[in-house]
């Protein structure tokens, strides 16, 4: 029997079970290029508190940024562009 990943020997037969890691979210942030007509912008101010965070981190980072499981990711999958500080964001996330 397996509880919480221990692995449990009852009557001579071992059992055990591979934990998978929780689904993670990343999130990547770039200044959009080309034609910015015809395209959905949506302002920064849009974003929920932990959302404004993740979002500023990716900018001020070079890698990839996890998204915390208590942040809503579906706002950048709906989004693709955001504008903050004057200048449009194409943003995308990666889940795995």
């Amino acid at each position: 029997m397996v509880l919480g990943g221990v692995i449990l020997i009852a009557s001579g037969l071992i059992v055990s079970a591979h934990t998978r890691p929780e689904p993670q979210a990343y999130l990547t942030v770039e200044v959009s290029q080309g034609n910015q007509e015809n395209i959905t912008v949506v302002p920064y101010s849009n974003m929920s508190d932990s959302q404004k965070q993740v979002f500023e981190t990716q900018i001020n980072n070079s890698n990839i940024t996890t998204i915390p499981e208590n942040t809503d990711n579906q706002f950048w999958i709906e989004n693709r562009y955001v504008r903050y500080q004057n200048t449009t964001y194409t943003v995308a996330v990666a889940e795995n």
